[in-house]
């Protein structure tokens, strides 16, 4: 009888091991997974502030008075290394060689 106790008593053992490994186990799968998707996010975040340096924009100020059209600005608009907002005038702006904005 002592035998077959002992048998228990390991069966027992083992299977509280195996519950203890899972359960320790699973959270470091999440926290992999989790890195992953932080590492992603990361990434993406990366590729979009990358993608925003190259885009530009013409901004056009008219300024006009009773109906009349007193001044017209454009600036080429764009944002900075940093993702400043950052416009400037440019030549070919000021000789109004894009279309009239309506």
């Amino acid at each position: 009888m002592n035998t077959t106790n002992q048998n228990t008593s390991r069966r027992i053992q083992r299977w509280h091991l195996w519950v203890l490994f899972a359960v320790l186990l699973l959270p470091l799968e999440r926290l992999h997974a989790q890195q992953d998707r932080v590492a992603a996010l990361k990434q993406s975040l990366a590729e979009n502030q990358k993608r925003l340096q190259q885009y530009q924009w013409v901004e056009t100020t008219i300024v006009s008075l009773k109906g009349e059209e007193k001044s017209r600005v454009q600036k080429l608009c764009s944002y900075g290394p940093r993702v400043r907002y950052k416009s400037s005038r440019s030549a070919h702006l000021r000789n109004n060689s894009l279309p009239e904005v309506d």
